[in-house]
């Protein structure tokens, strides 16, 4: 998909986020059809929790 001339990035700072971090991923990804994000930066903050395997699990999964 050609990156829109007026894209954005979006940096997502996340720390034991794994109740939420997946929603919230699925739902940027679904507002990427208008092709206005250019990429998503997720960056972890050490969490304990299982966020960082759901991230990963989920760029693995999901091709935009």
């Amino acid at each position: 998909m050609p990156i829109a001339a007026n894209s954005i990035s979006i940096i997502i700072p996340v720390l034991n986020e794994a109740e939420n971090v997946k929603g919230l991923l699925a739902y940027l990804i679904e507002k990427q059809a208008g092709g206005y994000i250019s990429e998503i930066i997720v960056v972890d903050g050490h969490s304990q929790d299982n966020t960082v395997a759901l991230i990963q699990e989920f760029s693995i999964n999901c091709q935009y």
